[in-house]
């Protein structure tokens, strides 16, 4: 005779029990008065400013969890936050573009570089026209993740490319 028996849903844990390792869970975000069309429980992940849902990356307060059933949805690539924050000057003054003086949208970039000297893809790239911009996002940076700041100045082997010359 077939086991018709149901198995039984896992039972809720409490939320500081759950995994922070960038896969997904079912947490249980209580539905407050004024948002009653929301469903209380919703797939999370951690990231770095706490528990996100998986369709907006919005920020949620889960009280409780468990596991999500198979298969798992990939997971997010999220990790601690380990290494530096760079600023990167990325262009310079005097470039040209087809012999004409050009002005580079941009000059720094803002990232995360890990110890292994790699950047830190989860995090994103930033772009700014001017240094100041880009210690403005290395601050915020700073005092979220507590990461030292550098300073790299385009370096100076970098030159700009010319276009090639057509022959006819």
């Amino acid at each position: 005779m077939p086991d018709n028996t149901v198995p039984s849903a896992p039972k809720p844990q409490p939320i500081d029990t759950a995994p922070k390792d960038g896969g997904w869970i079912l947490g249980h975000v209580p539905v407050e008065p004024d948002k009653s069309w929301r469903q209380p429980w919703m797939i999370l992940t951690w990231g770095d400013s706490g528990w996100i849902d998986a369709n907006d990356y919005n920020e949620q307060q889960p009280v409780e969890w468990v596991p999500l059933p198979d298969p798992q949805p990939e997971p997010t690539g999220w990790a601690p936050i380990e290494g530096s924050i760079v600023l990167q000057q990325i262009t310079g003054e005097g470039w040209t573009r087809n012999g004409e003086p050009w002005d580079a949208p941009y000059r720094w970039e803002a990232y995360i570089e890990k110890p292994d000297g790699s950047i830190d893809e989860y995090r994103e790239i930033w772009h700014y026209v001017t240094l100041e911009q880009a210690e403005g996002r290395a601050t915020k940076w700073q005092a979220q993740f507590n990461l030292s700041i550098i300073v790299r100045p385009l370096p100076s082997n970098v030159v700009p490319l010319k276009p090639a010359r057509t022959l006819q």
